[in-house]
């Protein structure tokens, strides 16, 4: 046979390289539809362009690796959008009314969780204790499945002495692993008042936090 002739497997070899090729564009299209009808209820085009955009950035890179859960991934992505939309009060409003009224408090909580850097926070400080990825995105996942367990939000107009009741309960009843406190503009003093005396009364968690000029994390651990 001819050297410029194919043979009959080079023939059955290219066909079949080029139905896979078409199969997993056509996966690939279905695969962005379906994100795009995900999202579709945002209705804003450019909003719906920013949350697009945050798949593509280092941080989505991490929580993209650690989150796996559909809707988590989701309101993880409009949390990012969220921090990006700060400084647009209209957009950012919006956005935060749509997600709520989709998703509910839990939801939207989960969104100003990633917004304000927490989980990725969590996430820095659990993984060097945490020997499997699947370990990890467990821990995550669950602590945002149960957002009102396990983060506190504190609120300008909170009183310190009754979050402090509130807190103490939950470390008494619940006995978790971690407790979260987050505070912004005048509730980050309230809670670093509230740190300093859930640290005086219990000596079997210790804090650690993470600040700016206006807010603050507070990550409460159970000793070992």
């Amino acid at each position: 046979m001819s050297d410029d002739i194919p043979s009959n497997s080079d023939v059955l070899a290219g066909i079949t390289k080029g139905l896979l090729e078409h199969a997993e564009e056509k996966a690939m299209a279905w695969v962005e539809r379906f994100r795009n009808h995900e999202i579709i209820f945002i209705e804003d085009p450019c909003t719906i362009d920013r949350v697009k955009r945050q798949r593509k950035g280092p941080e989505w890179k991490m929580l993209g690796e650690v989150i796996k859960d559909r809707k988590l991934r989701l309101l993880a992505q409009m949390g990012l959008t969220l921090r990006e939309l700060e400084n647009d009060q209209e957009k950012t409003r919006s956005l935060r009314s749509k997600i709520h009224h989709r998703y509910g408090r839990d939801g939207l909580h989960i969104a100003e969780a990633v917004q304000n850097n927490i989980i990725s926070n969590f996430i820095g400080l659990e993984s060097p204790y945490i020997g499997e990825p699947v370990d990890l995105t467990n821990r995550v996942e669950k602590l945002l499945n149960d957002i009102e367990k396990y983060i506190v939000f504190i609120g300008p107009d909170d009183k310190g002495d009754v979050l402090v009741r509130r807190v103490s309960i939950r470390l008494d009843a619940d006995v978790p692993d971690t407790l979260i406190l987050f505070g912004a503009y005048k509730a980050k003093r309230v809670a670093i008042s509230v740190r300093s005396k859930i640290e005086k009364a219990f000596s079997s968690y210790a804090t650690s936090s993470v600040e700016t000029k206006i807010k603050i994390i507070i990550f409460i651990n159970k000793l070992n």
